[in-house]
């Protein structure tokens, strides 16, 4: 790690020291690793990724719940009790760390769409999942700001894009808000959206189907608690050539956001990066990575880990394994 320019964190992560500038910033194609397999099953939805304890949790829908997945730094191991498998979806996982103190997963039922939660503190143990009350089209994305989470979804009957918060998460997990309207999406979202904490707000990021799946994107500032480049006349697309049919993934690494999605004409992994904002770096991942599903994407320990499932036509979809890239800017 350049440790020069960068400065190590609480959480084990490096951010740049003021006055680096993040455009000089390399994600050459040779600082990914060749894709592998972590024989653990496969999935056709999105899987979630997560940082928590020293180790890197992996959370995906085996078709009839969830499973699970550690990875130490050498291999990926499943561990986690069975308590995790009950939750029953085939709709997407999402999961978040709360200062390194809870780990908390959430899925949304595949019959009724409620709204699903479970967790675990030591990082072994899960909790018996309950039901938050609340419906969701698929898993919320969950962001973890200060000491409360938040979580964005879009409804289960596909009209709105909502909003919820936990504020004590440690001491009161099951109370959560109720759920307000960030807008409605029947006109244009036909995607779950995708969120990231990033320079203190929550950047979420979501697909517009009046313009052929563009990203689009909306900020949230937690000092003003109000949405910034978001309105219902004026949605803000990413770039013009930014299009997906899946979510993506999201994550920071050297004061850059970056996303990880799949480029709809190719069927092809590629990744995109932004500045406050402001998205320049659009290009495939190398190694011709194929997926027609949603990646995850997180960072742990300096890098950035993909997982995703690979595209095989000579296998079922449900029986396609789940892969992995690393990008190590120190390689």
């Amino acid at each position: 790690m350049d440790a020069d320019n960068n400065s190590q964190v609480p959480d084990g992560s490096w951010v740049l020291k003021p006055g680096v500038d993040p455009n000089s910033y390399s994600f050459a194609a040779s600082k990914w690793s060749k894709p592998y397999n972590i024989y653990l099953g496969g999935t056709a939805v999105r899987p979630a990724l997560v940082s928590f304890k020293g180790r890197l949790y992996l959370f995906y829908s085996s078709g009839t719940g969830v499973d699970n997945a550690i990875y130490d730094g050498h291999k990926w191991d499943p561990l986690l009790s069975d308590f995790i498998i009950n939750m029953p979806t085939r709709q997407g996982v999402s999961a978040v760390a709360v200062n390194d103190s809870r780990l908390i997963v959430m899925a949304a039922d595949t019959k009724t769409n409620q709204i699903l939660l479970n967790w675990t503190d030591d990082g072994v143990n899960m909790h018996k999942e309950i039901n938050l009350g609340y419906t969701a089209q698929s898993a919320p994305s969950l962001v973890s700001y200060g000491n409360k989470v938040v979580a964005v979804f879009k409804s289960s009957d596909g009209t709105a894009l909502k909003m919820m918060e936990c504020p004590d998460p440690i001491n009161r997990i099951d109370a959560w808000t109720q759920p307000v309207l960030i807008s409605t999406s029947s006109a244009y979202s036909n995607r779950s959206p995708m969120a990231c904490l990033y320079t203190d707000r929550l950047f979420m990021v979501f697909t517009d189907q009046n313009q052929y799946n563009r990203f689009t994107q909306a900020i949230y500032n937690f000092a003003s608690n109000s949405w910034e480049y978001f309105s219902e006349d004026a949605f803000h697309p990413i770039r013009e050539n930014l299009q997906t049919d899946t979510v993506p993934g999201l994550a920071t690494i050297h004061g850059q956001l970056v996303m990880v999605y799949g480029n709809q004409f190719r069927d092809q992994l590629w990744y995109a990066a932004s500045i406050n904002g402001k998205w320049s770096i659009n290009a495939a991942l190398p190694f011709n990575i194929k997926t027609e599903a949603p990646p995850a994407l997180a960072h742990h320990q300096g890098k950035l880990y993909c997982v995703f499932a690979n595209k095989d036509k000579a296998t079922k979809w449900m029986d396609r394994q789940m892969h992995c890239t690393v990008f190590d800017p120190a390689s």
